[in-house]
Formats: structure tokens, sequence, C-alpha cells
């Protein structure tokens, strides 16, 4: 599995993801089986068994890391927390015997991978420059604004043939008076007035 096939299942899963306004993620079982390269039905039964007398390998790992197990039954319906995504990670990477995938691991790497990226990033105060694609418009956005300017410059056309049409008509008018006052002055000066 390389990381384009880990970047096609995280776009598959991000309906089934989302962030609080604290920045803290959640993703459903679905989407944190699919991660792990696991069928969502064992992620489901381990945070089941936390409510056993027996709980799951997994199940004693999220409780050892300080999960509840009344944390781990409302995960079924509520989606797991990030950091619990993380260790459930770890587990199907490392710790769960025959049943650790490589996917699991390879997904694991990535995560961890940007985590110290992250860290070193932020100890360092680097921010992501602004990326051209970020910034610049949509297709839409720039039809948008094409259409919008193309509206202003008809409103000006049309402002401009309206001052127009008045500029004619008063010039038409002074036309007219002047060749009637011409006409007048005529006809006085022929009638010796």
């Amino acid at each position: 599995m390389s990381q384009i096939e880990i970047a096609e299942i995280i776009e598959q899963i991000s309906q089934e993801i989302e962030v609080d306004s604290n920045g803290h993620g959640k993703a459903s079982i679905k989407a944190t089986a699919r991660l792990a390269g696991v069928d969502d039905e064992s992620i489901r039964k381990a945070l089941k068994s936390s409510a056993d007398l027996v709980p799951s390998k997994l199940a004693k790992e999220l409780m050892l890391q300080g999960f509840k197990a009344i944390d781990l039954n409302e995960w079924r319906t509520n989606g797991i927390p990030d950091v619990a995504i993380a260790i459930i990670l770890e587990y199907y990477a490392y710790e769960a015997g025959r049943y650790c995938t490589k996917q699991a691991r390879l997904v694991c790497r990535s995560f961890n991978t940007i985590g110290i990226r992250a860290w070193i990033q932020d100890k360092l105060g680097w921010t992501k420059p602004a990326n051209p694609s970020e910034t610049a418009m949509t297709q839409i956005q720039l039809l948008a604004a094409l259409a919008q300017q193309m509206a202003q410059q008809e409103q000006y056309l049309l402002e401009q043939q309206q001052q127009q049409t008045q500029i004619l008509a008063r010039l038409k008018a002074v036309e007219q008076w002047t060749g009637q006052h011409r006409l007048a002055h005529r006809q006085r000066s022929i009638n010796g007035i």
C-alpha cells in the first residue's frame, strides 16, 4: 500500500471524520477501521468488550491510556476521539499479533511523521506559506467576478449612451434655436428692422 492509496482512503472517509471548535478530531468506527485495514466489527466488539468482565486486548490498551469503559462504549455511537484513533492504529500496527495489518503500520507511520513534523514546525514557529492555488479564485468565483465586472461595464455604457443622447438632444435644441434665431435675424435684416 502506497501513500497515494492512504490518501485515497482518507479522502473516502472524509464524510465520517470531524473536528470540533477546539481542534479535537473524531472519526466513526467505520472510518477508523478503514484506516487500520480491519473490519469495523472487530473494533465494535473490542469497544463493547470493555463493559465485560474480560475486556479485549485493545480495550485494555485503551483503558491503560486513561480511557474509561464507559468512554469506549459511547464511541460506538458518538465516534472515536483522535487520541484513541492513534492508539487503535498503533495496536493494529504492532500489538494485535496475527491481526496486525500492513495498512495500519503505513497509516501509523504517516500520522507519526505528520505529528513529528507539526511539532517541529510549532517549536520553530513555522507557518505554511500561502499556496497560490489556495489564494487563487475558484473557476466559479472567477466567472462570478467576470460577470459582475461585465455588468458594471454594461451599466457604464448605458449611462454613457444616456449622456450622449442628452447631449445630442441639447445640441439639436441649440441648433434649432440657433437656426430659428438666424432665420429671425435674417427676417429682421430683410425687413430693415
